[in-house]
C-alpha cells in the first residue's frame, strides 16, 4: 500500500537533502534556513497539514519560536533533546508545544524514522481464540471462555512443548512496521514463548524469526519490514511447567515505534493481565471546556472519532478500548478503571482546568464509559447517544431479543462475572448502578440522545432519568424512532449539535 507523502520542514543550518538518499517516495521534504522568518514557516505550516513534520535542528537559534509552534501540529514537531542540555525554558516550551523528541545525529535513521513512523492513517486489528489450533496433545486441557479466552491446565513438562498456534497469518505491508501484542495470564511456575516468523509473500519460506518471552513481555513487540518485500506472519506458543496457561487476544497493528499507539502521541495503558486501553490527548485552543470522548464498539482496533472532536476545536481526549471482539466497554481491574480517571484528571491538570469544565461523551459502547467515570469526575455535562448502562440486560437479550447478535455481551458477562445465571445479570447490571449512584451530579448536564425501540437495553433512559430524579441534575433528552443500531445518522447529528451548544456554554 502507497500511502500520502509525508511532508517534511526541516528548519536549521545545514540541508539534510544534500546528503541523504535522493530518491524517498514516502517524504516531500522542504528546508529553511535558520534566518528565514516565522511567516514564511508559518505559510509553509498552513498550506502543509497532515501528515506533515517540522523537523527542528537547534531550536535554540529561531527567533519568535513560539510563532512558529501555535502553527504546527501537535506531535509532528520534532527535535532532538541532546541539543537543549542547559536550556530548561526552551525545553519546556517544546514539551508544551507536545513535539517529540528524537535523536537526530544520524540522518539516515531519523529519516528513516519519519517514513516509517509518522504516517497519518491509524490500522489496528486483532487473531481471535477462534483462530488458534490446539495441539493435539492438550486438546484435553483446553478450556474456551466464550470468545475471550483459551485456558489451558496442565503439566506442560521441563521442556518447552508446542501448545498451540494461529491458523490464519497477518500481512507485513513493506510501508509500515507492525507490532504484537497478546494478552495473556500465566501461573509462576509456566513458562510461554511467542515465535513470530517472518515468511517471503512469494515462497513461504521463512525469513527471519524471533521468540517472545511472554511474562518478560511488558510492551508490544515491533517487527520490522523492509520497503520492498511483502510478508506474512505466522504465530506459535511453546510452553513448559505445570499450572495455567490463559491466552485472549493477539493484537497487530501498525507500528509508531516510541512516537504512539495507533495515532502519534497516543498512549497505551496495560494492566497485570495484559489487558490494554489506549488514549489520546489534543490540547486543541487550550481553552475550556476540555471535551473527553470514548469509542463506541469497534472490530477495527483504534480511535473513533478524531475528525469530529478536532472539528470542536477544542482540547479534547479520546479513549480507545481494544478488548474482546470490539470493546469491553471500559471495565476491568482496579489498574485499568483508575487509569482513566488519572488520564483526564492529568489533562485537566495540564490545561489548568477545573472539573467543572469537562465534558464526557460517547456513542453507544462508548455512553458507558462517560456515564460510568462521571461519578469520579463529576463533569459539568455529559453527551451521549444510544445509552447503555445494563451490561448484564444486553447480554440476556441476546437470548430472545435479538438472537445470534452482539455475542460480544455474553463474552464480556463471564469475563467480569465468571458465569452466565440471572445472579451473574444483575451484578453486572449492578456493576454501573453502584457507581453512578457515588454522585449526585447536581452541578451536571446530560444530554441523552436514545432510542425509543432499541434492542440492546431497553430501560436505559429511564432508569438513568429515575435515578436522577431526587437530585439537581439537568437532563435533556431526546427519542428517535427505532432499535439500537437503526437511524445512527440522527443521533450523531443531535450529538454533535448539543457539544456545540454546551461548549458555547461553558466558555
Amino acid at each position: 500500500m502507497k500511502d500520502k507523502k509525508i511532508q517534511v520542514l526541516q528548519l536549521g543550518a545545514t540541508n539534510w537533502t544534500e546528503s541523504m538518499h535522493p530518491e524517498n517516495e514516502f517524504l516531500d521534504w522542504t528546508y529553511l534556513p535558520i534566518t528565514s522568518s516565522p511567516e514564511a514557516i508559518n505559510d509553509w505550516l498552513k498550506k502543509n497539514k497532515q501528515p506533515s513534520v517540522l523537523l527542528l535542528l537547534a531550536p535554540e537559534k529561531y527567533d519568535r519560536l513560539d510563532d512558529i509552534l501555535s502553527n504546527a501540529t501537535p506531535y509532528r514537531i520534532v527535535y532532538d533533546p541532546k541539543t537543549l542540555v542547559g536550556h530548561h525554558e526552551l525545553q519546556e516550551k517544546l514539551d508544551r508545544a507536545f513535539a517529540l523528541r528524537m535523536d537526530l545525529s544520524q540522518r539516515e535513521v531519523a529519516c528513516y524514522q519519519l517514513t516509517k513512523y509518522f504516517y497519518l492513517p491509524q490500522y489496528g486489528d486483532r487473531l481471535m481464540i477462534k483462530d488458534v489450533y490446539i495441539a493435539p496433545g492438550f486438546a484435553n486441557s483446553a478450556t474456551y471462555e466464550g470468545s475471550a479466552n483459551l485456558a489451558f491446565d496442565a503439566n506442560f513438562g521441563h521442556e518447552l512443548k508446542s501448545v498451540a498456534s494461529w491458523q490464519i497469518n497477518t500481512i507485513a505491508e513493506p510501508r509500515f512496521n507492525h507490532e504484537y501484542w497478546l494478552e495473556n495470564t500465566m501461573s509462576r511456575d509456566v513458562h510461554a514463548e511467542l515465535t513470530v516468523r517472518l515468511l517471503a509473500a512469494d515462497t513461504l519460506t521463512i525469513v527471519d524469526q524471533k521468540t517472545v518471552d511472554l511474562a518478560q513481555q511488558d510492551a508490544p513487540f515491533i517487527v520490522a519490514s523492509d520497503f520492498v518485500n511483502e510478508y506474512f506472519l505466522s504465530f506459535s506458543l511453546r510452553v513448559r511447567g505445570n499450572g495455567q496457561l490463559r491466552i485472549g487476544n493477539l493484537h497487530h497493528r501498525r507500528s509508531r515505534g516510541t512516537f504512539g499507539q495507533y495515532i502519534l502521541g497516543a498512549k497505551r495503558h496495560v494492566d497485570d493481565d495484559s489487558e490494554e486501553l489506549m488514549t489520546y490527548f489534543d490540547p486543541g485552543n487550550l481553552k475550556p471546556p476540555l471535551t473527553v470522548y470514548f469509542s463506541g464498539y469497534r472490530t477495527a482496533e483504534g480511535f473513533e472519532g478524531y475528525p469530529m472532536m478536532k472539528g470542536l476545536k477544542q482540547p479534547f481526549l479520546l479513549i480507545a478500548d481494544p478488548r474482546l471482539e470490539g470493546g469491553s466497554f471500559y471495565i476491568g481491574s482496579p489498574e485499568l478503571e483508575a487509569s482513566i480517571v488519572q488520564t483526564i484528571q492529568n489533562a485537566l491538570k495540564q490545561l489548568g482546568f477545573e472539573k467543572n469544565a469537562l465534558i464526557l461523551s460517547g456513542l453507544s459502547m462508548g455512553t458507558f464509559g462517560a456515564l460510568y467515570y462521571a461519578s469520579d469526575l463529576e463533569p459539568a455535562a455529559v453527551i451521549v447517544g444510544k445509552p447503555l448502562t445494563n451490561l448484564g440486560n444486553i447480554a440476556a437479550n441476546g437470548v430472545l431479543v435479538r438472537p445470534g447478535e452482539f455475542g460480544t455481551a455474553a463474552d464480556l458477562l463471564l469475563h467480569e462475572t465468571g458465569g452466565t445465571t440471572a445472579a451473574d445479570v444483575d451484578a453486572l447490571n449492578q456493576k454501573f448502578w453502584q457507581k453512578f449512584r457515588q454522585s449526585s451530579f447536581d452541578h451536571t448536564l446530560f444530554a441523552i440522545a436514545y432510542m425509543t425501540e432499541d434492542d440492546y437495553d431497553q430501560t436505559a433512559y429511564e432508569d438513568i432519568l429515575s435515578e436522577l430524579g431526587d437530585g439537581q441534575a439537568v437532563v435533556i433528552g431526546k427519542g428517535i424512532s427505532g432499535r439500537h443500531n437503526d437511524n445512527t445518522g440522527a443521533i450523531i447529528d443531535w450529538f454533535y449539535s448539543q457539544y456545540q451548544r454546551i461548549i458555547k456554554i461553558n466558555q
